[in-house]
């Protein structure tokens, strides 16, 4: 009997569906001491951000502020610039022959490397990134969205590019297009509509 059989897969079926789905990523251009290093970003689940901002405040509370200290003019510059390092501790990583590999180790050995400027220039790409991802976080009407879709229809835009963006776009794009491009439908005729000519006459 081989191995196979004695070992049991505990996951959900969630985890086990999207475990075997690859990550979406993007290759990240960024000189200076990244120069020549297959840089990337991955999209992160929907509870990274949630975490991120509760460690950045964990790490400034465990060096000595104080939770009211995050809400001064100082402390919100610190508690901004530790969220881009928790966010990209999670989100940068490198291309390699198979799967994107994290950059780091954590949020630690990137804050110990990485200069503030760099943080800053790293996460202005996390940021474009994640407008891709969402174009409709920066679209400041429906007709900019309605405007990449026709010229998808039209094949002026790749197809590729769906790839790219979150679920919650997609969903609300379908959504719209259902809703604007179909035409309503006629009601339905009213049982009380008089009888056609057709039907048979009473009899003396």
């Amino acid at each position: 009997m081989s191995l196979d059989a004695f070992i049991k897969d505990t996951r959900s079926p969630l985890a086990r569906l999207l475990g075997q789905s690859p990550t979406p990523h993007k290759p990240v251009a960024f000189g200076g001491r990244f120069e020549g290093v297959a840089l990337a970003l991955r999209a992160l689940p929907g509870d990274a951000h949630e975490r991120a901002v509760a460690d950045a405040a964990k790490h400034l509370v465990m060096i000595g502020f104080q939770r009211e200290d995050l809400y001064t003019e100082i402390g919100e510059g610190l508690f901004a610039l530790e969220c881009k390092v928790q966010l990209l501790a999670r989100a940068l990583c490198v291309l390699g022959d198979k799967a994107p590999e994290p950059l780091c180790a954590g949020a630690d050995e990137l804050r110990a490397h990485l200069e503030p400027d760099e943080v800053s220039g790293l996460f202005e790409h996390f940021l474009a990134y994640q407008e891709e991802r969402s174009p409709l976080t920066s679209a400041r009407s429906w007709e900019e969205v309605e405007a990449f879709l026709l010229a998808l229809g039209k094949g002026l835009a790749p197809a590729t590019s769906l790839n790219s963006y979150d679920t919650g776009t997609l969903r609300y794009m379908l959504r719209e297009v259902v809703a604007r491009w179909t035409p309503p439908t006629r009601p339905l005729s009213s049982d009380t509509s008089p009888a056609s000519d057709s039907s048979p006459s009473s009899t003396a």
